[in-house]
């Protein structure tokens, strides 16, 4: 946003930038000088109480030059139809936009609102996209591969990676009881695929995700939550401390936690 300065005043010229004629017909013209101070444009940030909210909001895929038509060609100033020089920057999964025109008039636009994290702004669609790809019990790898086929911009391995790291690093070295279970693509014994999750249960962050295929567990179903816990807790035993699980009631997973959780 631009606050313009605006100065009433009596001009010693006249609106050409010729100076008056000693004619004593001639009269100072007033005019308006108007100085324009230009304010860095900052992200809106999103409050906590708000972000819960912000992620439901439905989203669409938008043609990069689509946006450049709307923004338009000249100054969106008041007054002012000086053709605009326009700079694109893609964060993650979100565009960003840059304008100024020559009367030093500017301005900015992102595809997405931002949460203050650490004094840093972070994009909510770029959590939101390392979320959904943990929470579907996908691999970034498929993820991101999907997005190069489809020319769409996402988030980096190393945002991702920081990103899972940040909930862990958010435990720190407090005690930790979790909650596990497993949700498979169908009942009983025609499921061919298995998505376990572990939760943190005080701050109900999910802490990993482990996908499990019928061909891995030598085509039998049931066995298929089973090591998807197993690999869960091998993922962070090294990096919190768990103290306790709670699962649902699988004869399989307390024998095995029975036998190799001590």
């Amino acid at each position: 946003m631009i606050i313009p300065m605006v100065q009433f005043g009596i001009s010693d010229k006249d609106p050409g930038g010729q100076m008056p004629t000693s004619s004593p017909s001639s009269r100072a013209i007033p005019v308006i000088r108007v100085s324009v101070q230009p304010i860095a444009i900052t992200p809106i940030t999103i409050f906590e109480n708000d972000l819960e909210n912000r992620l439901k909001l439905p989203r669409v895929v938008c043609d990069e030059d689509c946006i450049l038509q709307l923004l338009g060609k000249t100054c969106r100033y008041p007054f002012c139809w000086e053709e605009i020089s326009v700079q694109k920057k893609h964060i993650g999964s979100t565009l960003t936009l840059q304008w100024h025109c020559k009367k030093f008039h500017q301005g900015s636009w992102s595809s997405a609102q931002c949460k203050s994290q650490n004094g840093y702004p972070f994009f909510i669609n770029n959590l939101l996209f390392a979320a959904s790809v943990f929470l579907s019990g996908n691999s970034f790898s498929k993820i991101s591969l999907l997005c190069q086929f489809f020319r769409l911009n996402s988030i980096s391995q190393s945002t991702f990676d920081r990103i899972q790291n940040a909930i862990l690093a958010d435990i720190g070295d407090r005690p930790v009881v979790l909650a596990g279970d497993g949700h498979c693509d169908s009942p009983g014994f025609s499921a061919k695929y298995c998505v376990y999750s572990l939760m943190d249960i005080a701050t109900r962050k999910v802490v990993d995700v482990q996908f499990v295929g019928k061909r891995e567990t030598e085509l039998k179903s049931p066995r298929m939550e089973k090591l998807g816990l197993q690999r869960a807790l091998t993922s962070i035993q090294k990096k919190i401390k768990v103290i306790e699980l709670v699962t649902d009631a699988s004869i399989s997973i307390s024998a095995m936690l029975s036998k190799d959780i001590t």
